[in-house]
C-alpha cells in the first residue's frame, strides 16, 4: 500500500488506537476522533476503496465504521443486480 504513506492517520500526532475502538457506537469519543482525522485526510477515497475491496471487518476506514461499510457493500451489490 503505497497510497497510505500520505494518510492523515499516519502522522505521529495521531494515536492509531482510535481507529480500532472497543465500541463503534456513534457517540464513542474514539469514533468521533477517528472520523475527524479521516475528514481531513487527502487519501480518503483510496482508503475507502481499499477497505471495501477487502471487506475490512474492523476499524475506522475513510471515516466509516464496519457497519457503515457493510451498508455500502450491500447497497452496491443490490444496485449491481438490478
Amino acid at each position: 500500500m503505497s497510497w497510505d504513506k500520505n494518510a492523515a492517520c499516519r502522522t505521529p500526532a495521531v494515536n492509531r488506537e482510535i481507529f480500532f475502538p472497543i465500541s463503534y457506537a456513534g457517540h464513542s469519543p474514539e469514533v468521533k476522533q477517528a472520523k475527524a482525522v479521516c475528514r481531513s485526510c487527502p487519501i480518503s477515497p483510496a482508503c475507502l476503496a481499499y477497505a471495501l475491496e477487502r471487506a475490512e471487518p474492523e476499524g475506522i476506514w475513510a471515516g466509516l465504521t464496519p457497519q457503515e461499510r457493510r451498508t455500502i457493500r450491500t447497497r452496491t451489490r443490490q444496485e449491481a443486480t438490478r
